[in-house]
């Protein structure tokens, strides 16, 4: 397969890779090389998609929201009713959770739904989120009980509100 230089980011479309478990690309500026290095990444095995809905709650001026149920590899958009059309997007990397950053910050009485795209098909979910006035008050964070060591990784917290990125610069 074979592409020109453009506007980043560069998409192609590939046939079915069934049965492959990794894909790789290179690049040269002329017919016969001089090629670049590989660049490969692992496969991930299609599925259906999963069964993604959007966490709930969602509150006024969240910048993000949490999708969960999504397989990885699949597509997800964020459609909303007052911007009508999509606000947000992400690719599912197979984590319990994807946070799907928005285009902007969510407004009370907005209805959210999602839309994906999983191993080539379309789907518009027809659960609906509706985003809540941001509460006046904000209880504490709450971490998961798993043990935690100096080694890093993942920590897991709920009760989290998410504020739009103005608000916390300076």
């Amino acid at each position: 397969m074979q592409a020109d230089a453009g506007e980043p980011p560069f998409r192609f479309n590939v046939p079915s890779m069934l049965g492959a478990s990794r894909v790789a690309v290179r690049q040269t500026l002329c017919d016969f090389g001089p090629w670049s290095e590989l660049a490969a990444a692992d496969l991930v095995p299609a599925g259906d998609g999963g069964d993604p809905v959007i966490e709930a709650p969602v509150v006024a001026c969240a910048t993000a929201v949490a999708v969960s149920g999504a397989v990885a590899g699949t597509r997800l958009r964020v459609i909303s009713r007052a911007w009508q059309g999509p606000v947000g997007a992400a690719t599912a990397n197979g984590d319990r959770f994807v946070d799907v950053p928005l285009l902007f910050p969510t407004m009370p009485g907005d209805e959210l739904h999602l839309e994906t795209i999983a191993c080539g098909t379309f789907q518009s979910r027809a659960e609906r989120v509706f985003v809540l006035p941001a509460p006046e008050r904000l209880g504490a964070p709450v971490r998961s009980r798993e043990p935690l060591d100096d080694a890093g990784g993942t920590i897991e917290v709920r009760g989290v509100v998410l504020a739009p990125s103005w608000m916390s610069s300076g």
